[in-house]
């Protein structure tokens, strides 16, 4: 499923020893943080070794200052700087219907 996306937007991912970051660039060099693995909001809470294996993930928006900015757009979802635990398979619902004023 995350592999799907990944295609389907233009995105790509980053791997470290304790997290996989999915990286999505938006209009007016904006860029969308999927983050799932250890000290993530996102289900489990741990490196897996698959990325399509995760059930919930953690969403942040960057403006192209590197300054979060999902919190102003998204304020009944989150009051911090990510929108925590998003389902993996609402994920392209949310891509395509919240945030469609910035895709490119």
């Amino acid at each position: 499923m995350l592999t799907n996306l990944i295609k389907q937007f233009d995105g790509f991912y980053i791997e470290t020893d304790s997290v996989f970051k999915i990286i999505f660039k938006l209009k007016n060099n904006c860029t969308l943080s999927v983050i799932m693995g250890e000290l993530s909001y996102s289900t489990p809470q741990q490196k897996l070794k698959n990325i399509n294996d995760y059930s919930e993930v953690e969403i942040a928006c960057l403006d192209n200052k590197g300054h979060f900015f999902i919190h102003e757009f998204f304020k009944n979802k989150t009051n911090d700087h990510v929108i925590p635990f998003v389902k993996v398979s609402e994920l392209k619902d949310f891509l395509i219907h919240e945030l469609s004023i910035f895709i490119k």
